[in-house]
C-alpha cells in the first residue's frame, strides 16, 4: 500500500498506522486501535510497548506531498529540457544556414587569378556552402 492510499484509508482521528493496514489513536498516553469491524477505537488499556512498525499519519503526509511536489518538479524539468533541446537545435540550424549564405556570398579576389584558377576557388566556395546547408538539412530532418 502507497502513502496515499494509507491516508485515504485513514479513519477520522488516525494519528499513526502499523504494518500498513492497522490504525491508531494516540493520545497523551492512551492508544486507540481503530475497530474496522465495527468502526470504533478501542481502548487499550495498560502501557503499550510495541511500537514496532509504528508509522505517524503526519509524516506520511509530508513524503505524500514531497512525493508529489517532486513528481511536478520533475514534469516542468522535462518540458524545461525539451523546449531547451528544440531551442539548441533551431539555434544550431540557423548557424549553419548563415555559415552557408556567408561563404557563398564570397567572391574570388580577381587579383588572385593568377596564383590560383577563380572557377575552381568559386566552385570549392559553392560546395562548402553546400555542405553547410546539408548539415542544417540533416538537423532539421532529425528534429
Amino acid at each position: 500500500m502507497n502513502n496515499q492510499e494509507i491516508l485515504a484509508n485513514a479513519p477520522e482521528g488516525a494519528t499513526h498506522v502499523q504494518y500498513e493496514k492497522y490504525y491508531w489513536k494516540v493520545i497523551d498516553d492512551c492508544h486507540f486501535e481503530w475497530d474496522s469491524q465495527f468502526s470504533k477505537w478501542v481502548n487499550l488499556f495498560g502501557e503499550f510497548e510495541d511500537f514496532q512498525h509504528f508509522r505517524s499519519l503526519e509524516d506520511i503526509r509530508r513524503i505524500a506531498e514531497l512525493e508529489s511536489d517532486k513528481k511536478e518538479i520533475i514534469r516542468h524539468y522535462e518540458m524545461w529540457k525539451s523546449q531547451w533541446y528544440e531551442l539548441n537545435e533551431s539555434l544550431e540550424i540557423r548557424d549553419l544556414e548563415q555559415q552557408a549564405e556567408g561563404v557563398e556570398s564570397l567572391r574570388f579576389p580577381t587579383m588572385l587569378r593568377k596564383m590560383w584558377a577563380g572557377g575552381e576557388m568559386q566552385e570549392w566556395l559553392s560546395d562548402c556552402a553546400e555542405g553547410l546547408r546539408e548539415q542544417a538539412k540533416a538537423l532539421k530532418e532529425q528534429g
